[in-house]
């Protein structure tokens, strides 16, 4: 998105303004959605009425891991609150402090305490600003969790240490949701440094909340307006690319405003092997996993066969008879493993397309 209007989009000004809340210049990274905080040039003339709010501690990367209690946060989320097309809903309950931290700081009665707080490390977030989404093109956002992953590999690769600080940003302390975080980090070794800037700011917003869509537009007034009261029925109109769910089939199927069908393709992690699903419910149905710790990729048919086209893979249809839904695997142990799926009736597949006939998908 372009700098100015990502500005409308915050509710402020410009890059002046910007400035006077956080209390340092900043440079806009247009192909990323980020700002890279200019900590030479502090900005003495601060806005009034703006505040922040977060966490300075030390992350430990030598501290062994231990099992990590439900650090959930419980906040009221909004009414209008529907699926986008990438699977996530439009808002989260964020943490200013990520909860995949806790195993890094070595007071543990510390770490609950700070990360399981509504109030102190909770807020209202735009998902696409929360959590990473995977690069399917040049041109892609750095989400929070972008970071968050990266400082958490870096201590988990070293053992080192990282003094961490996140803030979130309000227009003005009264506001209900902030206009952005702002991550920094001193590592003992340089190496994590040269990977990413170590102090940036990520906006809080989504592209596909569109206030254009109201009656009575006026632009980064209302805008503002958003940030300061936080949602209402007003906003429901002003969702874009949203998922459309067909249950009039023998299962479930998902499309988007054009009416093209969606696929969803879950990414591989420590925890979780690949699949292909028709529909973000049957991958949460699938995987043991809370939804922000999974990369769940969207695709339309032609572009997943095209995706998948020259790649020598075996694909596993199956199918979770009791739950009436199916899922395409990569390999048979995943089939195998996973509670209550079958191959029953079906075959392994040389071609992602003969894997499709199989499910009648």
């Amino acid at each position: 998105m372009k700098e100015s209007e990502l500005y409308i989009r915050l509710g402020i000004s410009g890059e002046d303004e910007l400035g006077k809340i956080l209390g340092f210049e900043a440079k806009y990274c247009e192909q990323n959605t980020y700002f890279k905080i200019l900590r030479k040039k502090p900005i003495v003339s601060r806005l009034v009425g703006a505040k922040s709010q977060g966490w300075r501690t030390m992350l430990d990367g030598g501290i062994p891991n231990s099992k990590s209690p439900n650090l959930n946060l419980t906040m009221k989320l909004p009414k209008g609150n529907p699926q986008k097309i990438n699977g996530q809903n439009f808002f989260h309950q964020g943490h200013i402090l990520a909860k995949e931290f806790y195993n890094f700081i070595p007071n543990k009665d510390e770490a609950y305490r700070k990360i399981k707080n509504n109030s102190k490390n909770g807020f209202i977030q735009f998902s696409v600003a929360n959590m990473q989404q995977s690069k399917k093109n040049e041109v892609f956002r750095y989400s929070q969790a972008y970071y968050e992953n990266r400082v958490a590999k870096y201590l988990t690769d070293t053992g080192n240490k990282v003094i961490y600080e996140v803030r979130i940003y309000f227009y003005n302390k009264n506001d209900k949701i902030p206009i952005g975080t702002r991550i920094l980090f001193e590592a003992e070794d340089k190496s994590l440094e040269n990977e990413l800037c170590n102090d940036i700011f990520i906006p809080n917003f989504d592209e596909d909340f569109d206030l254009s869509r109201i009656q009575g537009y006026l632009g980064r007034k209302s805008y503002r307006e958003f940030y300061a009261y936080g949602y209402d029925e007003r906003y429901k109109k002003c969702f874009k690319n949203i998922a459309m769910i067909d249950n009039g089939d023998s299962f479930s199927r998902t499309f988007d405003e054009n009416h093209n069908q969606i696929f969803y393709c879950v990414q591989e992690n420590k925890k979780i092997k690949p699949g292909l699903f028709l529909t973000c419910k049957d991958v949460y149905e699938t995987y043991p996993l809370e939804p922000e710790d999974m990369i769940i990729e969207s695709y339309t048919k032609e572009e997943l066969f095209s995706k998948y086209e020259h790649r020598k893979y075996c694909y596993y249809p199956a199918k979770k008879e009791k739950s009436n839904f199916s899922a395409i695997f990569f390999d048979w142990p995943t089939v195998d493993r996973l509670s209550g799926f079958s191959m029953r009736g079906l075959k392994k597949q040389g071609t992602l397309e003969g894997a499709f006939k199989q499910l009648s998908w």
